[in-house]
């Protein structure tokens, strides 16, 4: 899965500094088991800057945890926030309290079948059209199904589809 969420990135890259010259290289990817409510996997993958680390990662687990909570929604878009507060935890000094982010609640996480899927480091659409594509190879939804519903909502999802038809 890791490996496959690799060469995600690796093209969203590219596709981002082809059709819009953005140089974004990496974020953090997070699975959850929807069925059992399990934390599977949180990993950091290609490049990012020690500035947006913690907060890529947070906001990946959040929507994560997001969607799990809205059990009738596919992608965490459909509860988006822009004004939303995020709670951050501080990994390094447990013993801290939490504070609030004013970082919004985003789009970027898939439901499949069995997982979620989310990434925060790229425009959120592409995040979304990201886990999409792996729910895809992973053989968590259907190409056409995913087509049909997000579509024509989400303009990075056709074009980076096509961008992504390696096979495995």
């Amino acid at each position: 899965m890791v490996a496959i969420a690799q060469k995600i990135v690796t093209r969203a890259h590219h596709f981002l500094r082809v059709k819009e010259n953005v140089n974004k290289r990496g974020g953090y990817f997070v699975v959850v088991n929807h069925q059992r409510a399990e934390f599977i996997l949180a990993v950091k993958i290609g490049q990012v800057s020690k500035e947006k680390t913690e907060k890529y990662e947070v906001l990946a687990r959040e929507k994560a945890w997001r969607l799990y909570g809205h059990i009738g929604n596919w992608t965490s878009f459909e509860s988006r926030n822009e004004k939303a507060g995020v709670v951050v935890y501080d990994s390094i000094r447990p013993h801290c309290p939490a504070w609030t982010e004013l970082w919004g609640q985003w789009g970027g996480a898939v439901r499949g079948n069995r997982y979620i899927f989310s990434f925060s480091g790229f425009p959120e659409l592409l995040d979304e059209a990201m886990m999409f594509v792996l729910a895809i190879k992973m053989g968590e939804l259907n190409r056409e199904w995913v087509l049909e519903r997000f579509g024509a909502r989400n303009e990075y999802l056709a074009p980076f589809l096509a961008e992504c038809s390696w096979t495995e």
